[in-house]
């Protein structure tokens, strides 16, 4: 004869391969309830995701915050609390939002006729990042992005803790004084839109470059001079 002197209880779950979604959570100008009746708003076994919102009124923006989870096979929801904010406008359209103004660090004179620019911008501020370089060089007056010509222009290259530019930009005539801005664009914008314009640096440019070959030698001991 059996006896039972302790009863343990246990619960466990299948697994249901048909369980298995991805649910988007969309709230507005605000975290979404993920308990609300209304959500999730969407879901899919894999990515992309569609769901359409609802625009604002004429004239106003709505932030989207929009949050992803992953149910398993178990009905087990994840709790994922990070969310990609979106702002759309009264036709439905992405509002990308500003961009932070970069800023010139030096400008320095390169061979004859040519200067040497260093630009930062900062990392992880807008919403929705600059990625364009562009370099504007003008002599008498300050240059203007809508106007006048870009100089140089270059896609961001790696970032550390900031993005950082070094360009070089010849052509130039010593002697001359010259106004020169920094902007970043974004390609999402095609060229149109949103930029980021730095205050306008002046530099005169150098009238003799002059280094004497003894005085470049990497193993010389003199200084050598740039003239002015």
């Amino acid at each position: 004869m059996a006896y039972h002197t302790k009863t343990y209880r246990q619960s466990y779950r299948v697994a249901d391969t048909t369980l298995e979604k991805y649910e988007l959570y969309v709230g507005e100008d605000a975290m979404p309830d993920f308990d609300a009746s209304d959500q999730p708003v969407a879901t899919g076994a894999s990515f992309p995701i569609s769901w359409t919102p609802t625009p604002p009124g004429s004239g106003d923006t709505t932030l989207l915050y929009c949050v992803t989870r992953k149910r398993n096979r178990f009905n087990l929801l994840s709790h994922n609390m990070h969310p990609t904010i979106i702002e759309i406008n009264s036709l439905g359209d992405e509002e990308l939002g500003p961009i932070t103004d970069p800023e010139i660090l030096s400008v320095s004179d390169g061979d004859s006729g040519e200067i040497i620019v260093f630009a930062r911008y900062p990392k992880d501020v807008d919403r929705n990042e600059a990625d364009i370089w562009e370099l504007y060089v003008k002599a008498g007056s300050a240059p203007d992005p809508d106007v006048d010509s870009v100089a140089e222009t270059e896609d961001f290259g790696p970032c550390g803790n900031e993005h950082v530019w070094r360009i070089a930009h010849s052509g130039l005539t010593p002697g001359t004084t010259y106004y020169i801005i920094v902007v970043v664009r974004r390609s999402e914008d095609s060229g149109s839109g949103e930029y980021g314009e730095s205050a306008a640096s002046i530099h005169t440019c150098a009238e003799t470059y002059d280094i004497d070959g003894e005085d470049a030698s990497l193993f010389g001991g003199e200084d050598f001079e740039i003239g002015t």
